[in-house]
């Protein structure tokens, strides 16, 4: 927020506890617009943003622009914030896509590697007596080759397309200055049980290092494991 920082840091008659204030105030909202947009499909309405704005107290604040004839810098924050949420959606709308290009790839890539696999199969099956096996269990062997290598290719990409996206929200708390995160994701039929445990739980950075998901590693690197749908968002 370097911008408006420095409009805010710039502007006259303004106490030096007053612009840390609302600096404050604009960072919060900007990270929880951002965490309301990813629950919804990256799509955020303008009255999200003034309803985020009203409950972070960014009205409160700027009641103090008011008295001191700063309405320009209030405009411009309340513009500023709105700009750099739909920013911020739109670059994640994009990553998503291309993510998503990239996980169809890969995952044709692992298909064809278990075709591949496959012939590598029927080689060593003629090269012995063939006769000694039968046919449906030899399709059904390269059947299952095949399958196995197309999910394996599957699953790490959606898992590689989550990790990008909860790493971005990660840094997002970092660049803020903020070591507080909440387990944050949906909570249905498909949620793990360690995630059905731990939704909506604020704990430090520290805090969520320590735990092992008891799948694939910690957390702060996988959250509840391959496919995890959940994420560290800063508080």
């Amino acid at each position: 927020m370097s911008r408006i920082d420095s409009d805010i840091k710039a502007a006259d008659n303004i106490s030096d506890d007053f612009k840390a204030e609302l600096e404050k105030v604009l960072r919060s909202v900007l990270i929880a617009a951002i965490a309301l947009a990813s629950t919804r499909g990256n799509v955020i309405t303008t009255e999200d943003i003034e309803r985020l704005l009203t409950e972070k107290g960014f009205y409160q604040v700027g009641e103090g622009l008011l008295t001191t004839g700063q309405t320009e810098l209030m405009d411009n924050a309340r513009k500023y914030i709105a700009a750099e949420v739909k920013k911020e959606v739109e670059y994640s709308d994009d990553t998503i896509a291309k993510l998503e290009t990239v996980r169809k790839d890969n995952s044709d890539a692992y298909v064809l590697i278990g075709a591949v696999l496959a012939q590598k199969i029927v080689k060593e099956l003629t090269s012995v007596e063939i006769g000694m096996a039968a046919p449906e269990a030899i399709t059904e062997s390269l059947e299952k080759a095949v399958t196995t290598a197309g999910n394996q290719g599957a699953t790490w990409t959606q898992t590689t397309t989550f990790d990008t996206y909860r790493n971005a929200l990660v840094m997002l708390g970092i660049q803020e200055g903020l070591n507080r995160y909440r387990y944050h994701g949906p909570l249905d039929e498909k949620t793990r049980p360690f995630c059905r445990l731990h939704v909506d739980e604020v704990k430090t950075w520290q805090e969520w290092s320590t735990i092992d998901n008891g799948m694939n590693g910690v957390v702060t690197v996988a959250m509840g494991g391959f496919r995890c749908r959940h994420a560290l968002i800063p508080v």
